[in-house]
């Protein structure tokens, strides 16, 4: 499973298409029996990317009032299990619906760094979209989550750049040092209860668009999950005509 993510990346890398894992690449080992990798592209590259994965037998899901994310399946017979990749062209947030645009996935790009055989974002990328994603998206610090924060912490090279982060897409009043402090002292509560006002200052900055998103995902996914019927529906058959092995698309997915 892990060798189906580096062919992945290396094709990438291959093809001049700029990519960097948003959230565990150091954690790739554990993908042993199936999984799900968060991978940050360039909008403009994405047809480039579905022509690439589907030579690597990926299948594209249906994603319907899911974007930015883009969903794609494979199945691996080594180790009889499935790997999806949730391709993502913008760092957006928002439950439900991320609706909530941002310009970090830029940055990420722009400051990615080498990590082994493939490409991840800075530390300080990484810790604002991660501390984003667990407030924003999770309400929730999972165990995993706390750990990666706290060794981030202790990664951070560039406190300029950090703190402009902050001041840009966290609470304008708490500081770097405050935020450490935190972290450290495992206060995950006072990290949760900034989240109304940074899903404010977020929202406040394109109201409109952030409405509109909502509406319009919402429907896009109903429509969406009529798309993912039929597609398992042919898959099954697919794969009943056919013998594949590969069967349960439809439950996982």
């Amino acid at each position: 499973m892990r060798a189906l993510v580096l062919e992945v990346c290396k094709t990438l890398e291959r093809e001049n298409i700029p990519y960097c894992l948003m959230r565990d690449g150091d954690q790739l080992e554990q993908l042993l029996k199936g999984g799900e990798v968060d991978l940050l592209i360039l909008e403009n590259r994405l047809a480039s990317l579905q022509d690439l994965l589907s030579q690597l037998s990926f299948r594209r899901l249906p994603s319907g009032g899911y974007a930015p994310h883009h969903f794609f399946v494979a199945y691996d017979r080594d180790s009889q299990a499935w790997l999806k990749l949730d391709v993502v062209t913008e760092v957006a947030y928002g439950r439900p619906i991320p609706a909530l645009r941002t310009a970090l996935g830029d940055h990420c790009l722009s400051h990615r760094r080498r990590s082994g055989p493939v490409f991840v974002p800075a530390p300080e990328d990484e810790l604002v979209t991660l501390l984003l994603h667990c407030v924003l998206d999770k309400e929730c610090f999972a165990p995993t989550r706390r750990r990666r924060l706290q060794a981030l912490c202790r990664q951070i090279g560039d406190e300029q750049y950090l703190a402009a982060l902050l001041a840009d897409y966290w609470s304008p009043t708490m500081s770097w040092s405050q935020l450490a402090a935190l972290i450290e002292a495992e206060n995950w509560t006072a990290l949760l209860a900034e989240r109304k006002t940074v899903i404010s200052r977020l929202a406040g900055r394109d109201r409109l668009g952030t409405l509109g998103r909502q509406i319009g995902n919402r429907v896009r996914r109903k429509l969406n999950r009529w798309a993912g019927r039929l597609l398992n529906h042919r898959v099954g058959q697919e794969q009943q005509d056919q013998g594949d092995g590969a069967a349960g698309l439809e439950e996982k997915y």
